[in-house]
């Protein structure tokens, strides 16, 4: 398989001290709506360390979810690894 286009690495909004998943949301429909070719969940935007593992995978099944709505999105990064011992996949 080969993996071409632009791929954004996705910020994980927050309201407070929680996760906003509407605003992911948000933020995923709006990379779709402008033709990127993939979306990397908790990319290089420095909130992975201060996150908990649980949120890690919530964060991660969001993604999976919501973007399976979306046929015309080529790819997702869909093995993220939580640590070294654990990997999520869609």
């Amino acid at each position: 398989m080969t993996i071409s286009g632009v791929f954004t690495a996705l910020i994980t909004p927050f309201k407070g001290d929680a996760v906003d998943y509407d605003g992911m949301r948000n933020n995923i429909r709006f990379q779709i709506e402008q033709g990127i070719n993939g979306i990397l969940p908790l990319g290089t935007t420095g909130e992975t360390p201060t996150i908990t593992r649980e949120e890690k995978k919530n964060i991660i099944r969001t993604h999976c979810a919501y973007s399976r709505t979306f046929f015309h999105l080529s790819y997702i990064f869909i093995k993220v690894s939580i640590t070294r011992s654990s990997v999520i996949s869609c």
